[in-house]
């Protein structure tokens, strides 16, 4: 931080406390005993991971100032499915020792209320901290990573494997589901392990470079499927909740900022958010939830939903009537 900063942003959380007293905030010194790592909580955070935080979203892919340091954020869904927030980290790095001093301080500020899932990417370091921390959490990985990753690695492998011209190539494909569209097919759409395994084992043999997949199959529990059946994710698969908080903050941002006109500017992306909620609320009061079925269940459910939460309801009621 430049000179003063550091005393301006303490006096900012003060500020914050003095507004309302659930107000938090933690601070992890270096070892020469400068501030490293920066977390902080809301009252309205706190409020909503005690309502919502059964899955939570954690994505650092934003880098701060020119020194490009990381921003961190817990994601979820309310029950409109619009994004909540349930805390904030500004980090030095991201080596172990700081995701695990975060997710001790996150917990530690949520009363150790564990989560039922928890998703990022596939950084080593903050999969490592997970673990230790978060005992009682299923761990996911982000799909939609794992899938630009599979068309880097696996396009490659379509490329060499053929030197027919692009129209002969793009005939094929017509004919033959290329190696991508086999690996989505094992990520989202078998339901049993057996055809997933046969399946994968096929992309395998299509495979020209093999260290990847073998990778990512010894993670097949974190992001398939078939092995994800008891796992509740509220129809999360990614993070992409944490980065579409991220690029609305970066619309507005320049890395010139300093750290207090940076906590101003995320104040300001979170009261739009739950602005949101509020006009999600008033718009749900105006409709009558749409019946299809007028059976007693959907009838009460229908009373006790929200409108998109009836819905989703109503289709998984719909598909187990017809198994």
């Amino acid at each position: 931080m430049a000179y003063g900063q550091a005393g301006s942003m303490l006096m900012y959380f003060q500020d914050k406390i003095a507004e309302n007293s659930s107000f938090q905030y933690a601070l992890q010194l270096d070892e020469e005993e400068q501030i490293a790592n920066i977390f902080w909580v809301d009252a309205k955070m706190l409020i909503d991971y005690a309502y919502f935080g059964d899955v939570v979203s954690f994505d650092t892919t934003f880098g701060t100032n020119k020194e490009s340091r990381p921003f961190g954020v817990f994601v979820g869904f309310n029950y409109f499915r619009e994004t909540v927030v349930f805390g904030a980290i500004l980090l030095y790095d991201e080596t172990f020792e700081s995701f695990k001093w975060l997710f001790q301080t996150f917990m530690k500020a949520h009363s150790g209320k564990q989560p039922k899932t928890i998703y990022t990417d596939q950084d080593s370091a903050m999969g490592k901290a997970v673990k230790e921390v978060f005992l009682e959490a299923w761990h996911g990985l982000c799909t939609f990573h794992i899938m630009e990753n599979a068309a880097k690695h696996l396009n490659e492998a379509d490329e060499e494997e053929s030197n027919t011209s692009p129209k002969q190539k793009a005939e094929d494909n017509e004919k033959e589901p290329s190696i991508l569209a086999d690996f989505s097919a094992c990520m989202f759409e078998y339901e049993d392990e057996e055809t997933f395994e046969q399946a994968f084992n096929t992309i395998r043999a299509k495979a020209s470079k093999q260290s990847w997949l073998d990778i990512i199959y010894m993670v097949k529990e974190k992001r398939v499927e078939c092995y994800m059946k008891d796992v509740f994710a509220l129809g999360i698969r990614s993070t992409q909740l944490s980065e579409s908080l991220n690029s609305e903050l970066k619309r507005h941002f320049k890395s010139d900022f300093d750290i207090i006109r940076f906590l101003k500017h995320f104040e300001r992306v979170v009261e739009d958010k739950r602005k949101k909620e509020l006009d999600a609320e008033f718009e749900s009061r105006k409709k009558i939830p749409r019946i299809k079925m007028k059976t007693p269940m959907l009838i009460q459910t229908s009373k006790l939903y929200t409108p998109i939460i009836f819905e989703a309801f109503q289709g998984e009621y719909e598909r187990s009537m017809v198994a």
